[in-house]
């Protein structure tokens, strides 16, 4: 192999791997969330993927949660009820698993707020899961 498709090989690793990256790094925006939402399929699915990731830590939603789809302040509510029973080391995993970037997450010492804020951030990201699996699927 030449060199030169030799470095292009490895530009066009990089740049995918990049891509890779920014695409498992990402978060939808709230707006973008909540036109998804309008599909209740797409809204079932989100939820089921937030159950999904917080069974890791035994946390659990009532059974209409996995059936019924909730409008986004209700989901909301849902998540920040349990994220209130998780202690804060366990917190830091949690959103390891959900695959939050740490920079968003909220510097803000109010608890009302930062589970408010990192519940929509949770909605956004899994939401984001969400659409990935159906776009590439």
């Amino acid at each position: 192999m030449s060199i030169l498709k030799k470095d292009k090989l490895i530009w066009n690793l990089s740049k995918n791997k990049l891509a890779f990256s920014f695409i498992m790094n990402a978060i939808l925006r709230k707006e973008q969330t909540l036109t998804l939402f309008e599909d209740s399929e797409f809204i079932l699915s989100t939820q089921k993927q937030i159950t999904k990731d917080f069974q890791n830590f035994n946390i659990s939603f009532p059974e209409k949660f996995q059936t019924t789809p909730l409008e986004f302040d209700d989901l909301k509510t849902e998540i920040i009820e349990r994220l209130t029973q998780v202690n804060p080391s366990a917190l830091q995993q949690l959103f390891y698993i959900i695959d939050l970037p740490e920079s968003l997450l909220p510097q803000t010492h109010q608890p009302e707020v930062y589970f408010s804020e990192i519940s929509e951030l949770i909605i956004r990201r899994e939401a984001y899961k969400v659409y990935l699996r159906r776009k590439f699927s």
